[in-house]
């Protein structure tokens, strides 16, 4: 029988899993900037290489140049700023999930959260069928300790990075 929640633990189990999900984004956040910055170094190498073979004229390229340089040096720096936050983030994701004093429902979470799992592979994972891990999932949300600064929820279309 599929257990009954209060208007106040749903809410409190979507903050948990808002606050937890944080890692996720923002690793899909380091994935985007890393194809950003694949693209932009693919660039300087390409204005670069035109600029040394055709010889031309001091200056005729060099604003192209620069201004790729530019661009790639700003995507490093937001790509060290979004794994600075992730790590950041599971630091603390993982202190949360430690406190939690039931052993599968650590697991599932960090299985979930941490490495990324479907629930489905989850259950698989720590050899559970499907169903126990289905109906533990929002008691496993509910023992989470959210801190009391995360605002939520937030705007449409924000990201909770």
């Amino acid at each position: 029988m599929k257990k009954q929640y209060t208007e106040q633990e749903r809410l409190q189990i979507e903050r948990a899993r808002a606050w937890l999900s944080r890692y996720r984004w923002l690793l899909a956040d380091v994935e985007v900037l890393l194809d950003v910055l694949a693209a932009r170094r693919e660039m300087c190498d390409k204005i670069a290489s035109s600029f040394c073979a055709t010889m031309i004229a001091a200056g005729a390229e060099s604003d192209r140049t620069a201004d790729q340089a530019v661009s790639v040096c700003e995507a490093e720096e937001k790509l060290l700023a979004k794994k600075a936050a992730a790590d950041f983030a599971i630091m603390e994701i993982v202190e949360a999930i430690d406190c939690i004093a039931n052993d599968m429902h650590r697991a599932m979470l960090k299985c979930y959260f941490i490495r990324g799992l479907t629930w489905e592979q989850a259950a698989d994972f720590m050899g559970y069928s499907h169903s126990p891990v289905f109906h533990a999932v929002n008691d496993a949300l509910l023992a989470v300790r959210v801190p009391e600064d995360f605002v939520w929820p937030k705007e449409e279309g924000e990201n909770y990075a």
